[in-house]
């Protein structure tokens, strides 16, 4: 399998945390699993189904986040940005092969890191699923569902953002701006622009989690010792929802309409 429509790679989301070993013991929790990293050295990569997370500690400001796509070309991906006018935040460093990285921020001020090892370009372009071993996606033995998994980022100016995210490469796949929100989605991974008017009391970003059976997600985690925010409820707009804050503040939701089930 080709990536023709994955333009920009495989997405880790990467938090800044204080303290990787309660990070990673949260996440375990949860339902994840380390893949790589190294706790001593302060990094570890969790592993859900299709979902990939990468936690740092001492490696940048605490509290920050990166939306880190890996894999593609990045002579190629440069190459676009210039041609687009958009500002590098770092430039470009290749090694004219496709492998190297940059950084740039979204008209929010979103941060990117792309990145790529020439392995990873090789895998990548050969069609592998996620940045990390040879997983299809799929669950590891007895792994629980969480659902599928988007960053959403509250932005002020909607309208630059998705004009930016879409020029890109990132194609809409739920084009709700009328109603204040839009899902970028490659078939891979997911990125909801949502209007500061649904921000609320939220941070910038929140992990969001959507398909999975709510309530069986929210009484697993309060008997792995997990406090919630608040338990599996009815939503205003029909769905099914729960949510918690890791061990950083970093707010994790978990939101299922009722089409939405994914079993």
């Amino acid at each position: 399998m080709g990536n023709e429509l994955k333009p920009l790679g495989w997405l880790h989301y990467c938090l800044n945390v204080a303290d990787i070993e309660k990070s990673c013991d949260f996440y375990e929790k949860i339902g994840f699993v380390q893949v790589d990293g190294d706790r001593s050295q302060g990094w570890a990569i969790m592993h859900n189904a299709g979902t990939e997370l990468a936690l740092y500690s001492g490696h940048g400001e605490e509290g920050a986040t990166t939306l880190n796509f890996r894999g593609a070309n990045i002579d190629e991906l440069a190459a676009r940005v210039r041609e687009l006018g958009f500002a590098f935040h770092t430039e470009p460093k290749t090694n004219g092969q496709g492998s190297g990285s940059f950084m740039l921020d979204d008209p929010a001020g979103n941060r990117l890191f792309m990145d790529t090892a020439p392995d990873e370009l090789e895998r990548f372009t050969a069609g592998n699923r996620l940045a990390v071993g040879d997983s299809d996606g799929s669950l590891g033995e007895g792994q629980p569902l969480l659902g599928v998994m988007s960053v959403c980022c509250f932005v002020d100016n909607l309208m630059d953002c998705i004009d930016w995210w879409v020029q890109l490469g990132m194609p809409l796949s739920l084009d709700m701006r009328q109603y204040g929100f839009v899902v970028l989605s490659d078939g891979w991974c997911k990125i909801a622009l949502m209007s500061t008017d649904h921000q609320g009391s939220w941070p910038k970003q929140i992990i969001n989690f959507r398909g999975g059976d709510v309530q069986a997600i929210a009484d697993r985690l309060k008997s792995a010792g997990l406090e919630l925010n608040y338990d599996a409820r009815h939503e205003s707009d029909d769905s099914w929802g729960t949510e918690l804050k890791d061990t950083d503040g970093y707010v994790i939701y978990f939101n299922t309409a009722p089409d939405e089930r994914m079993y």
